[in-house]
């Protein structure tokens, strides 16, 4: 029997689902009578990049009062 690594395992799993190729973690998660989640991290594209900032710029941070925090 063979040792597979994570990343030969993860790339097979990035093509069996056909993901794009800027991925960076795969974490599955199959919690005893929970559902099973997987999480997918990636790198975001320029162009997504770009998007999410247009998006911050109309955002403002507004502190909270001490008797709204948490």
């Amino acid at each position: 029997m063979s040792i597979v690594t994570s990343q030969q395992l993860g790339q097979q799993i990035v093509e069996a689902l056909g993901l794009p190729d800027n991925i960076t973690s795969i974490t599955i998660n199959m919690a005893v009578n929970g559902l099973a989640t997987i999480t997918i991290e990636r790198f975001l594209t320029q162009g997504e990049g770009e998007a999410l900032v247009k998006v911050l710029k109309q955002c403002e941070l507004v502190p909270l009062d001490a008797k709204q925090a948490p």
